[in-house]
């Protein structure tokens, strides 16, 4: 599929409020009209970390969502880096998933 819009969000460790934050970005873009697609970047550093398996979880319900998920390399640079490599949309907008940017 073409998108218009791939909004990478990059999800370290945000585990369960991920959910709240897709579901709510989601229905934004949705009632804006806009044709998007949601790259999940869940690269972890630690097992105990849920945010792969959940991020995962959200692919399933929601089918323009793209995951990400890998043992950490790097910084948030790095994680930037693996979402705007996996966004197919012609506009990209990259926002942190874990609600401190809203």
């Amino acid at each position: 599929m073409n998108y218009d819009l791939s909004v990478v969000v990059l999800c370290y460790k945000a585990e369960s409020f991920i959910r709240t934050f897709v579901k709510q970005l989601q229905e934004e873009l949705s009632n804006a009209n806009i044709n998007f697609e949601m790259v999940l970047v869940a690269n972890y550093d630690s097992k105990n970390d849920r945010t792969p398996e959940i991020a995962n979880d959200l692919a399933l319900i929601y089918d323009n969502i793209t995951v990400g998920a890998q043992v950490k390399e790097g910084k948030m640079g790095w994680d930037m880096r693996s979402g705007l490599r996996a966004a197919t949309g012609d506009y990209i907008a990259i926002i942190d998933g874990d609600g401190q940017c809203r």
